[in-house]
């Protein structure tokens, strides 16, 4: 009783300490609509995912926000444009780039719908592109008609608010991506392409191109961080902090080159080329080169029939899209989305499963060991308790009560667990495991009512067998 005791007091202490964090198993899913054979997700924001669309309906390709609905996607195609993209999305906007019926490209921002349309193509200017956004400004680049050189732009909202990043002492400039206050992207020296950022006007430029580097491109930021490449001995997915100086090399060991497009909180998103057949495989980071996962495996157990994928942007929960091209010849758009610490099925969520695959093997390996550590341990019961309910992309924060009730049914089970009971079983000596005590958990929960929140799920939280026929899941892992 005493040994039971006290493995119920451990149990306490530890659901009292902070999440442990384990490993990282995406999901891939196909967000390509029925009909379409070139499907392309560039950006994901607030649960939102932009891109195209091209097929018999939209041969030039239509711009489209990806919906489950019966159409898969909303078109904002308007109707004097011949083909449309989104290049990246807010919460709130999208924006990208459009052909006029017989027309060069121009800049566009949208808000949701194809009749709210907004041309941010600037006067001086021959034609125009929206490759980033942030929830009050949006960047680019225009050709302008004087010398023909391309300059980085700014936006406000319209055409009249657009202000060069260019700085005047380089050929040609572009910018592909924001934040709230900062914009990132390349300049044209007389040494070649530098990374670039600025912080909303020309003057604030700061080139970020690493000593020693033939080329670099800045295509991703947050308020803090950068990404993009950098080409020495190869090229080499890196990251920044605001200098050339603080550039981190991300380039995965075994591969040929890597990129960098996205940002999106502690997570970086691209693609590094293999060695062997010399295809690019999509790509996510956590801050270094050691984190990398390819998630192209996904997609060949998905359909073997996928030979190439790219990652284009991330979000802060760590979901990534992207896309991928098939051997028959068609792309299909594509969300990695990343399962909650402490799925030990893949399932898409964490609940009284994964508690048990924990019980069962604890202190022994295998299923339930949530961070790959090579042992099933308290630790792992850690990472299952604190997230216990957590569904794709959601993490939630248990709150004390929970923890409290937990701790108390855990107890309670030490007491009320008649010795007769453990005597009579043929399987069990006369003293009961810290195995069985985790075997009383689950129910205590489902008793306790410890995690209603658990009671409500969306479609992406019913598991497998609901996944297979509206997306066709897989996982990768590291």
């Amino acid at each position: 009783m005493r040994r039971l005791l006290l493995f119920a007091i451990l149990v306490a202490i530890t659901f009292a300490r902070a999440a442990t964090a384990g490993a990282s198993v995406y999901i891939a899913s196909l967000l390509s609509p029925a009909g379409f054979a070139d499907v392309k997700a560039y950006s994901i924001s607030s649960g939102r995912i932009g891109g195209y669309v091209a097929g018999p309906t939209a041969p030039g390709g239509h711009a489209a926000i990806f919906v489950d609905s019966p159409t898969g996607f909303v078109d904002l195609n308007p109707a004097a444009h011949e083909s449309t993209t989104v290049s990246a999305l807010t919460g709130t906007s999208e924006v990208g780039y459009g052909y006029p019926f017989g027309g060069l490209p121009h800049a566009l921002l949208w808000r949701g719908t194809a009749e709210s349309v907004v041309d941010l193509h600037p006067t001086g200017f021959n034609f125009s592109w929206a490759n980033g956004a942030s929830e009050g400004s949006q960047v680019g680049v225009g050709q302008w008609n004087i010398d023909g050189n391309f300059r980085a732009l700014l936006w406000n909202g319209t055409a009249q608010s657009v202000v060069q990043l260019h700085p005047p002492q380089h050929f040609s400039s572009s910018a592909h991506g924001a934040s709230d206050s900062t914009q990132v992207g390349e300049v044209q020296t007389s040494t070649g392409t530098h990374a670039a950022l600025w912080r909303g006007t020309s003057a604030s430029f700061v080139d970020l191109h690493p000593r020693g580097s033939f080329e670099s491109i800045a295509f991703g930021a947050t308020e803090t961080h950068q990404v993009g490449y950098s080409w020495t001995d190869t090229v080499r997915a890196v990251l920044w902090s605001g200098t050339a100086a603080s550039m981190v090399d991300l380039h995965p060991s075994g591969y040929v080159d890597s990129e960098a497009r996205g940002i999106g909180g502690e997570y970086q998103v691209g693609q590094a080329t293999v060695d062997e057949i010399f295809a690019r495989h999509a790509f996510v980071w956590r801050g270094t080169a050691a984190s990398g996962i390819d998630l192209h495996d996904a997609l060949i157990n998905l359909d073997d029939g996928f030979v190439e994928s790219y990652a284009r942007d991330v979000d802060v929960n760590g979901d990534v899209v992207g896309f991928a091209y098939h051997a028959n010849g068609s792309y299909h758009a594509v969300k990695w989305s990343l399962t909650p610490t402490g799925d030990t099925n893949i399932d898409g969520v964490v609940d009284t499963i994964d508690l048990n695959n924990v019980r069962n093997n604890f202190g022994a390996t295998g299923l339930g060991d949530t961070n790959d550590d090579g042992v099933v341990d308290i630790v792992d019961l850690n990472n299952v308790r604190n997230n216990f309910g957590a569904t794709l992309g959601a993490q939630p924060v248990p709150e004390p009560s929970a923890l409290a009730l937990l701790a108390i049914a855990t107890a309670g089970l030490c007491f009320k667990m008649p010795r007769a009971r453990w005597a009579r079983s043929p399987e069990r000596a006369t003293r009961p495991t810290a195995g069985l005590l985790l075997s009383r958990l689950p129910r205590a929960l489902e008793i306790g009512r410890a995690f209603p929140h658990n009671q409500t799920r969306d479609k992406y939280t019913k598991g497998r067998r609901a996944l297979q026929p509206l997306w066709g899941e897989t996982l990768v892992g590291n």
